[in-house]
């Protein structure tokens, strides 16, 4: 089994192999322009709309159809009705613009994290610093209880290819007993490039997103996972190997161990400050789904 490398949790070019995708889209540049100087302004308008606006549902839905419109999302729930009554909400992380499209269909609110998702204020909800767990898990839950309304998180904290899930940060699942899980896939059906790509920046992604004719999401709800007796670790865990089992790549139902020790590993935690590991340092692991990567049948 070889070890799995960098290469193989993210995109390195938003273009894939081949040059047909390239012709397209010099072909499409100069519609494209246009499209993007069009969405730039309505998505502007969404910006604005976020400072005037109050802070209520219906509100948020409205602005939520202006963003879906400016960034050309587009959104496809396989199964709507196993959407359930909940607090949170945790998906896989594909985009910088997951919480837009998951906010679509359930009108739950994503905290912000950076200084930039406050300018841009496209319904991220301000709960505090992550650093203070105590008053930022207090206010999420008075704003749930207050407000009748879901916050949503992607744990992983990182996009990725799609191919292979980071471990989870467990702070959202000390937010409540009982979290449903969703499985976000992404298609770009006229102009096939990456959502996203290794190192790439909020607005760059954004341009993209606003250049490309249509993003589609798609939306899958899993079966809501309670707390029980389980800890911190091993409820984000029980929910990220639900998402794992529902993403549609070959070999994915089995899954695999890949040390600390292996070289990709620590340039991985280095580069992304994501938290590789187990209770155990000595024995430091990431779970991730077996793909092609790993080169076992």
């Amino acid at each position: 089994m070889s070890n799995i490398e960098i290469k193989h949790l993210f995109n390195y070019s938003r273009f894939p192999d081949g040059d047909t995708t390239r012709i397209l889209f010099v072909l499409y540049i100069p519609l494209g322009v246009i499209i993007l100087l069009l969405r730039i302004i309505v998505l502007l308008c969404a910006m604005l709309l976020g400072y005037i606006l109050p802070e209520t549902v219906p509100c948020r839905k409205f602005i939520n159809k202006i963003t879906c419109m400016a960034l050309g999302i587009a959104v496809t729930i396989e199964n709507p009705k196993a959407k359930e009554n909940v607090g949170v909400f945790v998906s896989n992380n594909l985009s910088v613009f997951d919480h837009v499209a998951v906010q679509s269909v359930t009108d739950a609110v994503m905290p912000v994290k950076t200084a930039l998702e406050k300018i841009v204020k496209l319904n991220n909800f301000d709960f505090g610093s992550i650093s203070e767990p105590g008053r930022f898990k207090e206010n999420v839950q008075k704003f749930i209880l207050e407000n009748e309304t879901a916050a949503f998180f992607v744990p992983e904290e990182k996009p990725t290819n799609g191919k292979y899930l980071l471990k989870f940060k467990t702070y959202p699942f000390q937010l409540s007993t009982k979290v449903q899980p969703i499985c976000i896939q992404i298609e770009r059906p006229f102009m096939n490039t990456g959502v996203t790509v290794f190192g790439s920046s909020y607005t760059y992604d954004a341009l993209f997103f606003m250049l490309s004719p249509l993003t589609n999401f798609k939306i899958r709800f899993l079966e809501s996972v309670e707390r029980k007796s389980l800890s911190d670790e091993e409820f984000s865990e029980a929910v990220r190997q639900k998402i794992a089992a529902c993403l549609k790549h070959p070999k994915l139902f089995r899954l695999t161990y890949f040390s600390k020790r292996n070289t990709a590993i620590p340039i991985l935690v280095r580069l992304m400050g994501c938290y590789c590991g187990v209770t155990q340092p000595a024995h430091q692991k990431c779970l991730l789904p077996r793909g092609h990567a790993s080169g076992s049948s």
